[in-house]
């Protein structure tokens, strides 16, 4: 099913970047079929030399129309020879000015984290203040035509994604972006919000630090890079940011659940990751009901939660499940993508997340961590969990390392 999935996501964005033509194909074999059943209920018509001279052209010319479509789909879809490398350890990015003047990167962070922070957004984000959600069309627009207009080099970046993830997760779905960033006005704020797809996320944000290399050393680099694009302002930049969200489940005995993703992902492949983590979906923002930002966000943490750990089912049992956004930050190495974290409260033990833990195959080894964050007397105490992190350090998310940030200023503790 996910290999199907895979190749249809694919055929239709090359339908989309107008490099596969199905629609001539469509017309004749609409005519050629309107023609045959016209054929079929009038039987004396088949004498007509003029209408079988009509259906052979037709015929001919679907024919020929099937061939070179066939010829688009192979060339849309052949290995390219390259692989994606990514840039490590890029010492300084490129930051616009105007971001500068609000986003810092967090002094009490490792050096390898390559994040930066609006601390005035997330002091709104933990308040009672409302966001309110304002859709902006024109973003998504401005995304595309980049796209477009450079989709002969961004092809190729696609193509070797695809290949290498074709029985993995790398559908095409669609996806809430963050146009703007939270702005206070007078007693509330708000945020501008458009309809972006992940396709167009991994050919903005996604491949930022990467480069295409093949067998002859050649590196191709997309347009827009860590080396030639600073990151910009949300409403400035051309790059999709759709948003993101990790969040840490917390049981009533005071547990967090950790989990690894497995190989078939794309983004944080076998790396620890939060209890749940993806990106919102454009479904999750229930335009005729939800008023906040944070409900939005709530909803995707919760609809991660029960794919990626199979919670649905506590639910389901009348377990109280509640959670809290607590930070945003801007992910460097993805173009300055917006991500925000959560901790989520569940009334059970971890013995009994423990038992009711059911993970995603596409996306999750099948096993999980749980790691006390309280001490005897039942004080917050992150000390277990800053070990795990430090240990594994190297096959640490960004998102559960900024989970774990966040979650510390949250509680107050220093680790």
């Amino acid at each position: 099913m996910s290999r199907t999935k895979n190749i249809f996501s694919m055929l239709f964005y090359g339908v989309k970047l107008k490099m596969i033509n199905l629609l001539a194909l469509l017309i004749n074999l609409a005519i050629l079929a309107y023609t045959a059943y016209d054929t079929y209920k009038s039987p004396e018509s088949l004498w007509d030399n003029e209408l079988i001279t009509i259906i052979i052209f037709f015929l001919l010319n679907v024919i020929w129309q099937t061939v070179s479509t066939l010829a688009e789909i192979i060339s849309y879809v052949r290995p390219s020879g390259h692989w994606i490398e990514n840039r490590k350890n890029i010492k300084q990015y490129l930051i616009d000015s105007e971001v500068e003047k609000t986003y810092v990167s967090p002094a009490d962070l490792p050096k390898d984290i390559p994040v930066i922070i609006d601390d005035n957004v997330n002091a709104i984000l933990l308040s009672d203040m409302p966001i309110q959600i304002r859709p902006l069309k024109s973003h998504s627009k401005k995304v595309w035509n980049y796209i477009f207009q450079n989709k002969g080099i961004l092809h190729l970046f696609l193509k070797s994604k695809w290949d290498t993830l074709m029985k993995g997760a790398f559908f095409n779905e669609r996806k809430l972006c963050q146009a703007s960033e939270i702005i206070q006005s007078g007693s509330c704020a708000y945020v501008r919000v458009s309809k972006g797809c992940y396709y167009n996320s991994f050919l903005t944000n996604d491949i930022y630090t990467a480069a295409l290399s093949d067998q002859e050393g050649t590196r191709i680099h997309p347009p827009l890079n860590a080396s030639t694009y600073p990151i910009k302002k949300l409403d400035e930049s051309v790059f999709s940011n759709h948003m993101g969200v990790t969040t840490l489940a917390v049981s009533s005995d005071n547990y967090v659940m950790i989990l690894r993703h497995n190989n078939k992902t794309a983004i944080s492949a076998n790396k620890l990751a939060g209890s749940g983590s993806g990106s919102v979906d454009f479904t999750d923002w229930h335009q005729s009901t939800d008023t906040d930002l944070r409900e939005i966000i709530i909803r995707t943490a919760h609809r991660e939660l029960y794919e990626e750990a199979g919670f649905k089912e506590l639910e389901k049992q009348g377990i109280k499940i509640d959670s809290k956004v607590i930070g945003m930050f801007r992910n460097l190495e993805r173009g300055g993508k917006p991500d925000y974290c959560l901790v989520t409260y569940i009334d059970a033990d971890h013995f009994v997340l423990q038992d009711a833990f059911k993970a995603e195959k596409k996306e999750v080894v099948n096993n999980s961590q749980f790691v006390p964050i309280a001490n005897a007397d039942g004080q917050y105490d992150l000390t277990k969990l800053a070990e795990l992190l430090h240990d594994k350090q190297n096959s640490v998310s960004i998102s559960l390392y900024m989970n774990f940030y966040f979650l510390k200023r949250y509680l107050g503790k220093d680790c």
